[in-house]
């Protein structure tokens, strides 16, 4: 069974005052699924998903790579706006 995960974290954004600890919570969760869980991971942080095309596109090609019964983990420390 694989076992792959994503992690997403942005600070930094066009028109929003920025975060201070997405990042970190990102950058934290993927050690803790890596190095503990055995997880396979990418990690999109800041500008690397600044476009949220970016982030699909990458759990697309993470999903096209699984099987059934594998397990795909998507964690995303980013702000929220309406």
């Amino acid at each position: 069974m694989k076992r792959r995960a994503i992690f997403v974290g942005i600070d930094n954004y066009q028109y929003l005052a920025p975060l201070h600890c997405a990042v970190a919570d990102a950058m934290a969760m993927r050690d803790f699924f890596r190095d503990r869980a055995g997880f396979e991971v990418d990690t999109l942080l800041d500008d690397q998903a600044d476009d949220p095309g970016d982030i699909y596109r990458k759990i697309d090609e993470t999903r096209r790579g699984l099987g059934r019964g594998d397990l795909l983990l998507v964690f995303l420390a980013v702000t929220a706006s309406t």
